[in-house]
């Protein structure tokens, strides 16, 4: 049942005071002290009496006021007793429904709180998913060092043909960036390696050359000294005014006169190249020699090529 509408209005002070009976008593005290105030000396018997009556008057009143509040008291914490254990009551009547309604309740936000952490990690894997992909594209030029210039042109075609589609989603213009980007780079890897591959077999050929001359020189002295071990002459090359043969020679001395030549020839080819002099006139000889009866024979004919040869690859 509700209390009364104006106990509901009344403050604690107030409840208070009307539990004590407050304004009688207060009426009391203040009509004792009012009184009390002209005792202010005990001068005899007379006086002694009127100061003690006074005193006992205001005590009795405290005691009953105290009394009057323990029993208060009293009866208030009888009241809290009750007041608690009704209010157990009440509460043991709808707890069991509020604890299984915060059971479901409990349930539900836990299952809503699993279901956003799982949207959650589908997103951040979508997304880890698609960057990843445009690693990918990143990595290409730089997986590409190294690669032959053919590889290299393959990869780069295929990543000129890529063409960042729908499953980039938000991340396809960046996809697309990363794909310029890397078509950049390996179209200058592809140019720089191409060029690295031309000076290399250029450097290959270059070196090959040097080693088909210097096989070449090197047989064409073997094929002087083999003369000259055969002849047993050992001739050097005279400069001339004509700068010809003056005469044929006599078939007799064909050899002799083939294997002079060569064998200076073959020393000039040793020679320093700081005078060009003496080799440019071996090689006039040679040729004179070369076009002669003598310089077709065959026995000579093999080398008188080797060395003019040399001298053309090295005037």
């Amino acid at each position: 049942m509700n209390a009364p509408k104006d106990s509901m209005q009344l403050t604690i002070i107030q409840r208070a005071q009307v539990a004590l009976g407050s304004p009688e008593y207060e009426k009391k005290l203040i009509s004792l002290v009012e009184g009390s105030k002209i005792i202010v000396e005990i001068t005899g018997s007379d006086s002694y009496a009127e100061c003690h009556n006074a005193r006992i008057a205001l005590k009795r009143v405290r005691v009953e006021i105290e009394k009057a509040g323990k029993a208060a008291r009293e009866d208030a914490q009888l009241f809290s007793r009750g007041m608690i254990a009704e209010e157990k009551r009440l509460v043991l009547i709808s707890s069991p429904e509020e604890e299984r309604l915060g059971t479901i309740e409990t349930a539900y936000n836990e299952r809503i709180k699993a279901e956003q952490a799982e949207r959650e990690r589908v997103e951040a894997a979508r997304i880890a998913t698609i960057q990843s992909s445009i690693q990918v594209i990143r990595d290409e030029a730089t997986k590409a060092i190294g690669k032959p210039a053919i590889v290299i042109w393959a990869i780069l075609e295929t990543m000129k043909e890529l063409e960042p589609d729908d499953s980039f989603a938000e991340f396809r213009v960046e996809a697309g960036q990363a794909r310029d980007a890397a078509v950049a780079r390996l179209t200058q890897l592809h140019c720089d390696t191409v060029e690295a591959d031309a000076d290399r077999a250029e450097l290959a050929k270059l070196r090959a050359e040097k080693e088909q001359r210097e096989r070449e020189q090197q047989n064409a002295a073997a094929q002087i000294e083999g003369t000259q071990e055969q002849t047993g002459i050992a001739l050097s090359v005279e400069p001339q005014s004509s700068g010809r043969p003056a005469a044929p020679a006599a078939p007799a001395d064909v050899a002799s006169l083939a294997t002079g030549l060569l064998t200076g020839a073959g020393n000039t080819m040793r020679s320093p190249l700081m005078d060009p002099t003496p080799r440019q006139e071996a090689r006039a000889k040679l040729l004179d020699f070369k076009n002669s009866d003598a310089g077709r024979m065959p026995e000579f004919a093999a080398i008188t090529r080797a060395i003019l040869y040399y001298f053309k690859e090295n005037p």
